[in-house]
């Protein structure tokens, strides 16, 4: 719910992805025009939806549309597919450059589909030292062969999915139809968590550096609460810290000094006439940060 860390890098990478999508798509549509199988940038539009940057599956979905293939599968075979007459390659980041920015944004990557590699071990060996997390090892048909061994070599979590996009056919697994054990997400949980803690800081720090509008629109980009809007960037900020400390903290974080000294800059920043009191556990000071701006209003 809340982050991620570092919203401007990562933006700037996004935005540069969604517009090579445009300049993709756009160029499949005129490979497909000389094809003699004429598609409008309207319609692929209309099928993307508002502000959606149009990929192969809107554009499929205009090929069935128009009558020109049966189905989406036949479009993939005949003309969007990787070898496609119609394919277009985008405009997207090496594979490491993607890692890197996961890493330092705290998010936890990994790779899918590493079967489809030419070269996996050195590929996998490169991604492992911008900092890869995990990789795909099981699918709807159960384990890859060779892949498990690939991720332990590297300690890699190994994971798994349905890879389900929609194009339909009996041939396509359904989502949730891996089958994984418990003790994977697990593990997932237990490396993901010094992750997310860590972006955690980062984020705070960075808003009492800061109690600024923009800095808590950053702390609740990706998230669902609205209900902070409207309101003053400081008595936004000290509800959206609680929320953040309640729902990203185990109860190991919560007693962690490091994380502590966090919350005390917050105070300190957003309530320089104060001091952080020696109270034991951050959500004390939390909660003092709390009652301290209600008397102060």
């Amino acid at each position: 719910m809340c982050g991620p860390s570092r919203c401007d890098e990562l933006d700037g990478m996004l935005l540069n992805i969604r517009d090579g999508r445009y300049l993709r798509a756009k160029n499949m549509l005129e490979k497909l025009t000389t094809l003699k199988v004429p598609i409008k940038w309207e319609h692929v539009n209309k099928i993307a939806g508002d502000g959606v940057a149009p990929g192969r599956l809107h554009i499929a979905r205009a090929l069935v549309e128009m009558g020109y293939v049966e189905n989406l599968r036949q479009a993939f075979n005949k003309y969007l597919g990787d070898d496609g007459p119609a394919y277009a390659r985008g405009s997207e980041p090496f594979a490491e450059t993607v890692v890197q920015l996961i890493s330092r944004t705290g998010g936890f990557s990994a790779l899918a589909h590493p079967w489809s590699l030419k070269n996996p071990d050195a590929i996998i060996r490169s991604l492992k030292g911008a900092g890869l997390n995990g990789m795909e090892v099981y699918r709807s048909d159960g384990e890859v062969n060779g892949f498990s061994e690939l991720a332990e070599k590297y300690g890699l979590l190994k994971l798994g999915g349905s890879d389900f996009h929609g194009r339909g056919g009996k041939d396509e697994s359904d989502v949730g139809t891996v089958k994984l054990a418990i003790t994977t997400l697990c593990c997932f949980l237990k490396m993901a968590r010094s992750i997310w803690s860590s972006a955690m800081k980062d984020i705070l720090l960075k808003f009492a550096e800061e109690p600024s509008a923009a800095n808590l629109g950053n702390m609740l980009k990706f998230g669902r609460l609205t209900k902070f809007a409207g309101f003053s960037p400081i008595n936004n900020g000290i509800h959206v810290v609680d929320f953040c400390l309640s729902s990203w903290s185990s109860n190991d974080d919560i007693e962690d000094v490091e994380l502590e000294e966090v919350i005390c800059t917050q105070i300190n920043n957003l309530f320089p006439a104060k001091y952080c009191p020696d109270q034991s556990g951050s959500m004390n000071n939390l909660l003092l940060m709390q009652n301290t701006f209600m008397a102060s209003n």
